[in-house]
């Protein structure tokens, strides 16, 4: 009796353990497929969106994005360095220089900042621009930019970039520049072909830029002088004599509630742009219910950089990690 019993029990036992064994395999077998259409499904993404996108790291140098005159206007396309959405984002540069000089090429200390924001996953674009002369003034620059955006906008594809996520960033008159061009760009309209594509700005940053052209008042009465005739190249007349042009020039003449997400970053001791033209800009930006963010660089000149001995607050490195935040946020995020 006993005997039997324990046979009962045994069996009852082995077919418990058997049955648990069963359940066991068939989780292990919906894990490893699962685990193998997860390796698939990447497998095919990397093939879609990194094999048939441009090569990582890779720069197109002077694409040309129209012709003005006989003469062509180009532009490079940096690729990331590394990529993390299908569509890439791009971080589209207008160089400073007064409006009269200076070039779409970037300097070992531009990429090295620069690099930053590739490592992060975006394409930077540099472009080249009319600057201003006896025969070229204000709206020239303005329009070349707008058609610059416009041909990105419309052969993003082609590069593997995403024609939704057009971000601005700008130094001193090219943060003017991306002010304006984010504010209001689409009514410079230069190139015919161009002219019928419509863009919108993601998001703008502008460093040291100039905000109100109609306001010298935060200039001693040297830098004054200088920055009138400065303005008189870029806009083609005085401000008595061209006081329009002045206002439509002007990146704060067009804050809406609606305008893109925008971050301006101003040094304290900015002699050649006053850091008044910040104060002024993100004050009048919050009231009209506008997203702006705005980082004072305490101590900072107009290269942000401290008098000798001295340090900025916050540290340029610190300044960069909140635009690559604020960037990130409104990209990758």
């Amino acid at each position: 009796m006993d005997a039997t019993y324990n046979i009962v029990i045994i069996r009852r036992e082995r077919g418990r353990v058997m049955k648990n064994f069963r359940i066991r395999i068939r989780k292990v077998l919906v894990i490893t497929a699962a685990c193998l259409a997860t390796v698939m499904l990447t497998a095919v993404f990397y093939y879609l969106v990194i094999n048939n996108n441009p090569r990582l790291d890779q720069v197109y140098a002077d694409v040309p994005y129209k012709i003005k005159d006989g003469r062509e206007l180009k532009l490079d396309i940096y690729m990331p360095e590394r990529q993390f959405v299908a569509k890439i984002p791009m971080l589209v540069f207008f160089h400073g220089g007064g409006w009269d000089s200076g070039s779409k090429h970037l300097s070992d200390s531009d990429m090295e900042t620069f690099n930053i924001f590739r490592s992060l996953g975006f394409a930077i674009v540099s472009v080249e621009y009319r600057l201003t002369n006896k025969q070229i003034s204000f709206p020239a620059p303005f329009a070349d930019a707008s058609d610059s955006i416009r041909w990105l906008h419309r052969n993003a594809s082609q590069y593997g970039l995403d024609k939704d996520k057009i971000n601005l960033i700008g130094t001193s008159a090219g943060g003017q520049m991306a002010l304006l061009e984010g504010l209001a760009g689409n009514i410079f309209k230069d190139d015919p072909v161009l002219a019928e594509v419509d863009f919108q700005i993601n998001s703008i940053v502008s460093l040291c830029g100039p905000t109100d052209l109609t306001d010298l008042s935060g200039y001693d009465d040297a830098a004054r002088g200088e920055a009138a005739e400065l303005l008189k190249g870029l806009i083609g007349g005085s401000y008595e004599d061209m006081s329009d042009k002045y206002i439509l020039a002007s990146p704060i003449t067009h804050i809406k509630k609606d305008s893109p997400p925008t971050l301006i970053a101003h040094g304290t001791l900015d002699e050649r742009v006053p850091f008044q033209q910040a104060e002024k800009f993100y004050e009048a930006a919050k009231q009209a219910g506008a997203q702006v963010t705005f980082i004072p660089v305490q101590n900072a000149d107009h290269k942000f950089k401290a008098p000798k001995g001295e340090t900025t607050s916050p540290l340029v490195k610190d300044a960069l990690k909140q635009i690559a935040i604020f960037l990130l946020k409104r990209n990758l995020i």
